[in-house]
């Protein structure tokens, strides 16, 4: 690649793209692709830059087990780019033409930006967030994973086995993902999802969900069990913000008489947010409905 410098036409870079695109095993009970692009940028002497390796890749598996009661997919993703290093202010406009509000909670007079709130009620928007211009931009690398395992024994309904055709009532669903986003540093790239320091991770994302019933789409004492953890993590240039759900959730449906249905839900969840350093930002709450 050759660019102008110094009112003259030099070379600043090249690069070698290798990658592959294939689907290794296809049949009904497996399948197996993959796809993964790796490029190599090379510098000039004269740029006094640090070489630069990329990887961009999808992997997926799917496979059946035991005449199609269980079911297994996953999928990695690696993709390697960059993001801008976004500030953020508020800006004052006409009473009702905003989102936010500003609530001097310090008393001090001073607009800061942990200040600004959702407002609540629509002439309560005063307030507009606008991104600030930034020409600096962070490499990063991102790893995702994400895992599906499936149990559906409904085929044991035919069954002569009575244990057999008691199991075939319930299907159970699992689902897991990891979604990591690093500070890409000079040719390194971490294929790893499950590590990152703190120091360089710019985002996380921990989602764990089960799902039991118990006479799936029948409705007929239908009942169902959700179970949710979800973490994320996110770098801001005002510091990290964590926040943690759990939820749990019990559903119970059943049709009588023809045409009526009789519908339950029950459910507790706790949230949490930490905010690196705006205390106001954080709150642990219970809910139950």
């Amino acid at each position: 690649n050759d660019s102008i410098r110094n009112n003259a036409l030099k070379n600043v870079n090249s690069s070698n793209t290798f990658y592959i695109d294939s689907r290794l095993i296809k049949n009904q009970r497996t399948n197996l692709s993959l796809y993964a692009n790796y490029r190599t940028l090379k510098y000039a002497k004269e740029e006094n830059k640090a070489n630069e390796n990329s990887l961009n890749s999808r992997l997926q598996y799917s496979q059946l087990f035991f005449d199609d009661i269980i079911q297994w997919n996953t999928v990695f993703e690696t993709n390697s780019g960059s993001l801008p290093q976004q500030d953020f202010t508020y800006v004052e406009v006409e009473p009702g033409q905003g989102a936010y509000t500003w609530i001097d909670y310090n008393n001090n007079g001073i607009q800061e930006l942990e200040e600004f709130e959702l407002a609540q009620f629509q002439d309560q928007g005063n307030y507009v967030r606008v991104l600030l211009p930034n020409q600096v931009y962070i490499k990063t690398h991102q790893n995702r994973l994400s895992q599906t395992l499936t149990l559906n024994p409904q085929s044991w309904s035919v069954s002569e086995k009575k244990g057999q055709q008691f199991w075939s009532h319930f299907y159970n669903q699992t689902s897991y993902l990891v979604d990591r986003k690093l500070k890409r540093n000079g040719s390194n790239i971490n294929l790893n999802p499950f590590e990152g320091n703190e120091e360089d991770q710019l985002g996380l994302q921990l989602n764990l969900r089960n799902v039991l019933f118990f006479n799936r789409g029948k409705q007929r004492y239908t009942t169902s069990y959700t179970y949710l953890n979800n973490h994320t993590r996110q770098v801001l240039s005002i510091g990290f913000i964590e926040s943690n759900l759990k939820s749990h959730q019990v559903q119970f449906n059943h049709k009588f008489a023809k045409s009526w249905l009789a519908n339950f839900i029950v459910k507790f969840d706790n949230n949490e947010s930490t905010s690196e350093n705006y205390s106001s930002k954080n709150f642990d709450l219970d809910e139950f409905y």
